[in-house]
């Protein structure tokens, strides 16, 4: 992967802020890490032309709850999501959810069908959560592979 760090973060935010044609972004494997998703939180606007948006593998981690959720609600077309790989626990899908919930409020998510969260260590709680921001949506494809989810979630 890239080695594109806390400033790639900011670019990419910069870019997705100014956009109004872009569709389609991958910005997986860059290692954004907490301070890239602050920044991209920071710059994004909400942005309604961008449909899919890879994500994965950034290493965000649990500490980049809040800027998820930030991130996650300004991007209100998107159709095709993939955060895998990023570290994100119970607490970052909560925001996550709440982030989806208020771009749904916004007209947002109408046309979201797939949605990529293998390989974050959310658990049972977190899987909770993703249930109550896809509730009544089109999604077609939802991957949980390896989010350490038991028969209770």
């Amino acid at each position: 992967g890239n080695r594109a760090g806390a400033d790639g973060g900011a670019h990419v935010g910069r870019l997705l802020a100014t956009s109004d044609r872009l569709q389609f972004m991958d910005a997986g494997s860059n290692d954004f890490g907490v301070e890239g998703a602050e920044f991209m939180a920071s710059q994004i606007n909400t942005n309604t032309s961008l449909t899919e948006l890879r994500m994965s593998s950034n290493g965000m981690g649990a500490d980049a709850n809040p800027y998820m959720g930030q991130i996650f609600g300004s991007l209100l077309g998107l159709r095709s999501i993939d955060v895998s790989g990023n570290e994100i626990d119970e607490d970052t899908a909560a925001e996550i959810r709440a982030g989806i919930v208020a771009a749904r409020e916004q007209g947002g998510y109408t046309d979201l069908t797939s949605l990529k969260l293998s390989q974050n260590p959310f658990g049972d709680k977190g899987v909770k959560e993703m249930v109550v921001a896809l509730q009544n949506l089109n999604l077609w494809k939802l991957q949980l592979l390896n989010c350490d989810i038991t028969d209770i979630g």
